[in-house]
């Protein structure tokens, strides 16, 4: 993964803010620095440890995907498409979702996670400049949660917590 300091731009709510290709999409990642030096030079000095959270987000999608579906997120799921405008020209049970596309019931697990995708990041560097807290927010597609998104907290220690619902 190639990360350049010209991808990110200083943001008026975060230090910066860019975009990267990550799970297959493009995604908006903000990153959070202590305030004692210049925003520029941490970005520098912890380059190498944004690249290896990047990469890491990458390459442990199936743990992120575990702690969701641990968490019930796919009940979840079902439970904010039922809401939604019922099919009536379908065999299976069937809802409309508010971006058009349509949902088949039960939900599986395997199709639960191939829909998710990064609506946004946050490394937050503030309170350990070592190691960041990550903030996932997670979005679908087909949009299960009605442009919500599903919120994961990843410490420094790399465990991983789903949250619920954001937004």
């Amino acid at each position: 993964m190639k990360l350049e300091k010209t991808d990110f731009k200083i943001s008026d709510v975060f230090s910066y803010e860019g975009n990267i290709q990550l799970w297959g999409k493009n995604t908006s990642v903000a990153l959070n620095f202590p305030k004692d030096k210049p925003e520029g030079e941490y970005f520098d000095i912890l380059e190498e440890k944004i690249i290896e959270y990047l990469k890491w987000i990458e390459e442990n999608r199936v743990k992120i995907e575990k702690a969701l579906i641990d968490d019930d997120s796919v009940s979840l799921a079902e439970d904010w498409a039922s809401s939604a405008e019922e099919a009536e020209d379908e065999e299976q049970e069937c809802y409309i979702m508010e971006d058009g596309q349509k949902v088949f019931f039960p939900i599986t697990e395997e199709d639960f996670t191939k829909s998710l995708y990064f609506e946004s990041i946050s490394l937050d560097f503030r309170n350990n400049a070592g190691n960041p807290e990550l903030e996932l927010f997670i979005a679908c597609s087909p949009d299960y949660f009605a442009y919500h998104a599903l919120h994961v907290f990843v410490d420094t220690e790399k465990n991983i917590k789903s949250n619920g619902l954001a937004g």
